[in-house]
Parts: C-alpha cells; structure tokens; sequence
C-alpha cells in the first residue's frame, strides 16, 4: 500500500503473523491469521501521518506520503518489503516527488528482524526508526549507524527488570530466553545487572525455536517454593504450548516488553486455511479479512454454510486486541515515530542558509533531500507531543527509558486482562526509580507474594557455606563452633570471641565466662568444712580424754610430749585444708599448698617420733637393728627433721612463685580460676622430703613391730602410715582426670581424709581401750 507525497515514510508492521499449527493439522503445517496489533500499529501510522498532513502549524504546504508492507512477523517476510521499498534505482540515493521509494522507514516490531534490516538500509543510508526494537546491539552506532528507535533500550529494561526483583527480595531465578538477537543481548544484560545487584541465577536456558524438550524440562527444576522466571524473547506461542506440556505451570513470570502485547498466555488457537491478496487490495483486504476473523463471517456470498457479514457488527461487543486500550505501547511508539519524521521535516524546513549545519553552512532541500540528511535531523530532534512528554534521541539513537509494569490477570470472564501496577523511570534519582502498587497485584496460585530463594537466609549463629557445582546463592548454614558467634543474618564466617568469653547457647553473641572456684557456699564446701570442724572437735575431745587419763598404766608408753605434737599437727592439717576454699588471690595462692605439706610432714615426724619412743620404752634389746638403735639413741632428730621442712615451706611462702591463673580450656564454656606455681621445684622439694619421711617412718614402725611384738600401738602406727600411701596413691590420677573447683576439693579431700587416717588409726585405738578395758 502506497500513497506519494513531498516526504515518504515507509513501513513494515506484522498485520499477518505464521503460526506453526500445533493442532487439528499435520506437524509441520502452517497457516496464518490477522494479527490484531499489528493491524492497529499499521492504522496508527496512517493515522498519525493524516493528522500531520491536516496540521496547518506543522509542515504546512508539506505532503508526506507513505509505502507499506507487511512483514508477517517474519525475518524472510520483512526482508522482502524492504527490498520492495528499494525496487527503484538508488543511484544518486536522492529522492523526487512522485516515487515510493522512502526518505525513512518505520520497522520492524522485533530486534531478530532489526538487525538484518538495519544492515541493509544502511547499505542505501535510509534512516530506521523501530517502534518494538530493544536490543541493546542496536544502541552500537558503528555497527547500526542508521538506527534510531522511539522503545527504550534492553540495556534500561534489564536494569528495571532487576530493581523489581530485588524490590520483591527475589534472588534465586531462571533465565529463558529464545536464541534470537532480542534474546541473547536481554539475557546477557540481566546476567550483567543480576551480578552488580546481588541477584542469583538459576538456570540460564537459551531455547531453540524447536525448543528443545531437554532444554524445557530444566525450568522446571529451579527449587524453593514458587521460583520466579525473567523471561527473554519474542516467539511465544509455540514456546508457551512446550511449557505447558512440561508442566511448567505455578511459576510466577516475569516477562520483557516483547511479552507484553502478546493475547495468548492461556490459550492457543487453531488457525484455519491460508489466504492471499494482492497487493492493490491490500487495505480493503486485511481491513475485509479482520472482520471476518472477528465475528466469524464472511463477505463471500458464495459461502452458503457461513454467515454473511453485514458491516454492521459492533466491535465493542466483542474482545479484541485491536480496541483493547490497556496495551498501547507500541502504538504509541509509532506515534511518535511519525512525529519524530514530521518535525525532523519541519527543522529542515525552517533552516536558514548561511547558518545551516552541513557544509558552507547550507540547509537540506526537500526537493534533493539525501537520506544521511535527514538522519541528522533526526538525531537532533527534540519536541513536546501532546502528551506533554519530550521526545528526543540520545547519541546511541535511544529515547529516555520509562517502562510501565503490567500485571496479566485472569478476569472473572475468563478473559486475561492486563493492568497497570508500576513504573519505572530510568532519570529519577536514586531509591525512586521504580515505583509499584503491591496492592494492585494478583500473584499467582494466591494472594501471597511469592517466595524465590535457593536456600534460606543464615540466622545469626550460623554461617554460609557455599554448595559446590551450584549457585552462589544456594548454600548450607553451619553453626557457629564453640566460643565463635555471628551475629548478623547470611553471615559468610563465624568470628572469635575474645579471650575469656564464650558464645551464647544461640552462638548469636558472646558473653563473660562464668568463673569457676570452689566458695565457701557450696555445697560440696560446706561439707569439707564440715568435716574440717569435726575433726578439729574431734581432736580436742580426744585430747581432753588422754589429758584426763594420762595417769592410766595404758599411757605410760607415750607421755604428753609424744601425741599432743601430734594432735596438734593434725588439727592444724585439718584448718590447712581450708585454704584452697574460696576465690584464689595473689595472697591465699601463697598458702595454697605449702601450709598443708609442712603440718602434713610433721604430723608424719611425729608419727615417727612416737614409733621411736615405744622402742625406747620396751624391754627388748636394739643390738640387732643398727639404724633403729641409732636412730632412737638421737634426742632431737625427730624436731631437726620437722624444722628442714617447716623452713622450706616457709621460704616457699615467701619467696616461692605461686599466682592466680585464668583457665578457659579445660572446661569449655566456664573459666577456672586457680592458682599455678610458675616453677615445680619448690613443691617437688617439700613432696620428696614428705615422702622420704614417710618411707622412714614406714620402716621404723615395721621394724620396731618386729622388735617389740606385743605392742599394739606399732601396729595402728603401721596403718596409719600405709593409710597415708594408700590416700597418695589415689590422689594423684584423681587429680590428674579433673579440672575446676572438683580438683581442688580433691586436694581437701585428700589432707582431710589423710588426717582422719592418722587420727583414726592411733588415737581412736586408745580411745577405746580407756573408755571400754
């Protein structure tokens, strides 16, 4: 269709799209039909082209003129039209008054058909302004210097696309996308904003227009709950029916404005028997056959089994998107496209010679207008329309980026319905690029906003540990070990705590280890303190009764001076067993052990002082026993050796490297407070005097017993001191197998029951034999 005029603007708009028919035909036939918004786009051209011819203000004395094909929505299709349109001879590449050969043309409605299309008429240097085009290839001026579109660039979609992910906390989605140029240029610009956001992919598909039944089955796979698709391309009919075959149903989609026009989300329809016009009857043919289509008619009269269009049907009383109004984006795009022409024709026309922009500063002539020409007024066009809105061409030949956000929506009527919920405004400032009306939406399956994460977010004492083969954003959460926390969600490491605190039961923070020591007000101590009385009552009662009988003939083996020292002895062993009790400090760890080794050591001597004193009172010769009768023949042996060892714990109090020591390993999760000698000498000194005098006292007391065989008290001497082994013996691995405030009551275990031993075993003997014989 054609129309000459002072200015032609060519078109090439789907009006009849090919569909490979999926049912009631054999596989591989084909049929067309009209397409609704294609018809619509064409007419709009029309229309815009007859308002401007009408317009007295703009280009007055102006005619444009126009040619127009359909491309069918097809690459093969458009190429055709656009050789159509280059059928004349382009020699001079000028343009006279009387030719259909166009100064612009308006194409194509998808960037797979842009890119071929632009390279040919760059070849001729014929301007191309496309209504649908959003490949961010095209925004390349050295690869398409003749493009120019009125849709904004994929590279802004791609950015609006991953604002609305995020700004629903979207982070795990797939990527489908048709293996065309629109789809490949989209994908990899998500890909690209989805890595500076933050976001996580899935699964990036690039499906073949035979959709590949593998490559199908993998959508379905994307995990955790309702996954979220960002969808990529612009053949959909046949990809949708594939989708639905494979189950690829309760997704929520988001679709790229390639999608966006599209009427057949739900529903694929059978479409019969091709049919032609020539080109004469081009008008009257698709205007003829979108009736027929529409009300399901026909004008043929010879068609006796249809019904016979009247013209007079309504198109508001059916469904249609040549009159839906909700979806006027491309439209609007054509619009504007024509204006862009238009106004491009009027700054030619009002250029004044001597100040024009080519060279010599002269202006384009209509009459000789060239096609680079009019592509640089094109580029430098910048009006109002009626809208109010400014209409302009960034150097890459891309208008501002304000992107609509549509809702599909299943109507009561069974109709799907497209509606506004948001916009997004490439020029506004940060934090209000995207503006959404949540309440506005209808979310697939339910009300409830969808939830699209692989894995869910690391609560605070846990971190992520990253899967491996897998996306960044599908991961473990481990807990946080022992004494490590995190305390903020999806934390990638748990962090130490510092010295002498421990992490929360919830590894969430940390806090002071509880201090471990044994107080005077538990339990456990109360009870050695208890016994620690006892024995000192005990030890009295004890010494009353033997200061009372000292005269009995049972007492004249061992005076006064014998086992008061050692009453003594052992009552002080008991009062030293209380100074591991309570929270060590620099001054009790000094009399933390050496107190209890001295009195232990001379309530040993004192022992043995007794053993000596029994032997010297018997009747029996020593002359077969060397060591004993040397032994007892030394007054003061016994005192020489108590005070060696009285002097070395002195000098071990005083002088002795004894402190308080924090201890946060033996016990997980307590810190023990104790007391640490920072040398060993001073303890092994007093440890191997005390059992050297304890060896001694061992073989004095068996010894003896074998010199004086009817003596008793030789006897209980013997057991007290083998009791004295045997309570060392099972102190040490007792000690050694446990921490805290139970090692140190072991340590008052130990000089408490030793001390009860030797008590025991030498006084409640003669106890007995005063009270009972």
């Amino acid at each position: 269709m054609s129309v000459a005029g002072d200015v032609i603007i060519g078109g090439l708009f789907p009006i009849t799209i090919i569909l490979l028919l999926l049912f009631n035909l054999e596989d591989g036939a084909f049929g067309d039909r009209i397409n609704e918004r294609g018809l619509r786009w064409f007419m709009i051209s029309l229309f815009a082209i007859m308002e401007v011819n009408k317009n007295s203000d703009l280009l007055p004395d102006t005619y444009l003129g126009f040619v127009i094909f359909d491309s069918c929505k097809y690459i093969s299709k458009a190429m055709r039209g656009s050789l159509n349109f280059l059928s004349e001879s382009f020699a001079s590449k000028k343009m006279t008054k009387g030719t259909c050969t166009p100064h612009v043309v308006i194409a194509p409605s998808t960037s797979s058909i842009a890119v071929p299309l632009s390279r040919l008429m760059e070849r001729f240097s014929i301007p191309l302004i496309s209504y649908a085009a959003s490949c961010k290839c095209l925004s390349d001026k050295k690869m398409f210097p003749f493009f120019l579109r009125t849709i904004p660039s994929d590279d802004y979609q791609a950015t609006a696309i991953a604002h609305l992910v995020r700004h629903f906390q979207w982070v795990y989605v797939g990527v489908v996308a048709i293996d065309d140029a629109y789809g490949k240029s989209a994908v990899a610009q998500f890909l690209a904003e989805a890595e500076q956001h933050g976001l996580c992919v899935a699964f990036n598909e690039v499906l073949h227009h035979d959709h590949n039944d593998e490559n199908l089955k993998n959508i379905g796979k994307i995990g955790w709950s309702r996954p979220v698709l960002v969808i990529a391309g612009s053949t959909l009919i046949s990809l949708l029916g594939s989708l639905v075959l494979h189950n690829n149903t309760g997704k929520t989609w988001l679709a790229s404005e390639a999608w966006i026009n599209v009427n057949t989300l739900n529903v694929l329809h059978d479409v019969n028997n091709t049919h032609s016009f020539s080109q004469e009857d081009f008008w009257n043919a698709y205007v003829i056959r979108f009736w027929e289509e529409m009300f399901n008619c026909t004008f043929n009269m010879k068609k006796e089994k249809e019904t016979v269009c009247t013209g007079k049907e309504k198109l508001d009383e059916v469904s249609t998107p040549f009159i839906d109004v909700s979806k006027l984006q491309y439209s609007y795009n054509v619009y504007i496209a024509v204006y862009a022409v238009a106004h491009a024709i009027q700054d030619i026309k009002t250029c004044k010679g001597g100040f024009g922009p080519f060279q010599n500063l002269s202006c384009a002539s209509l009459s000789t207008l060239e096609h680079w020409q009019l592509l640089f007024y094109l580029r430098k066009v910048r009006f109002v329309n009626n809208m109010g809105n400014t209409v302009y061409f960034d150097r890459n030949g891309d208008p501002p980026a304000i992107y609509e956000l549509f809702n599909k929506q299943l109507g009561v009527d069974g109709e799907l319905y497209t509606i506004t919920v948001g916009i997004f405004n490439s020029s506004a400032s940060q934090g209000w690029k995207l503006k959404i009306n949540e309440s506005a939406i209808r979310w697939n399956g339910g009300a409830r906003q969808p939830h699209s994460v692989c894995s869910q977010s690391c609560l605070p004492g846990t971190r992520k540990m990253e899967r491996k083969a897998e996306p960044f954003c599908c991961f473990d959460c481990i807990h946080c070990t022992a004494k490590e926390y995190s305390n903020v969600t999806d934390s990638t490491e748990c962090h130490k705590c510092m010295q002498y605190y421990w992490s929360t039961e919830m590894r969430d923070g940390c806090v002071p280890m509880p201090e471990v020591f044994l107080t005077f007000s538990e339990p456990l101590a109360l009870a050695l303190l208890a016994c620690a009385v006892l024995g000192n009552v005990l030890i009295m009662a004890i010494g009353l009764q033997m200061f009372l009988h000292r005269n009995l003939p049972i007492m004249k083996d061992t005076d006064l001076t014998v086992w008061l020292p050692l009453l003594l002895s052992i009552s002080f062993c008991f009062i030293s067993s209380l100074s591991f009790i309570g929270q060590p400090s620099e001054i009790s760890c000094r009399f933390h052990e050496a107190p209890a080794c001295a009195f232990f050591t001379v309530a040993i001597i004192c022992v043995m002082n007794m053993t000596l004193q029994l032997v010297k009172n018997s009747k029996y010769s020593l002359s077969s026993d060397a060591v004993l009768s040397w032994l007892v023949q030394q007054n003061g042996l016994c005192s020489t050796f108590a005070l060696a060892q009285i002097v070395l714990c002195v000098a071990w109090v005083l002088i002795g490297s004894t402190k308080t020591a924090k201890d946060e390993i033996s016990i997980p999760g307590f810190l023990i407070l104790e007391c640490v000698r920072t040398s060993i000498i001073w303890l092994s000194c007093s440890l191997s005097y005390l059992g050297l005098m304890m060896f001694l006292s061992l073989y004095l007391a068996l010894s003896a017993r074998k010199l004086v065989t009817d003596s008793s008290e030789l006897k209980f001497i013997t057991f007290s001191i083998l009791f004295c082994f045997l309570v060392c013996l099972a102190f040490v691995p007792a000690y050694n197998s446990i921490h805290g405030k139970m090692a140190v009551a072991v340590k008052v275990f130990a000089v408490t029951t030793t001390a009860y031993g030797i008590l025991g075993c030498i006084f409640l003997p003669k106890c007995y034999m005063i009270f009972v014989k």
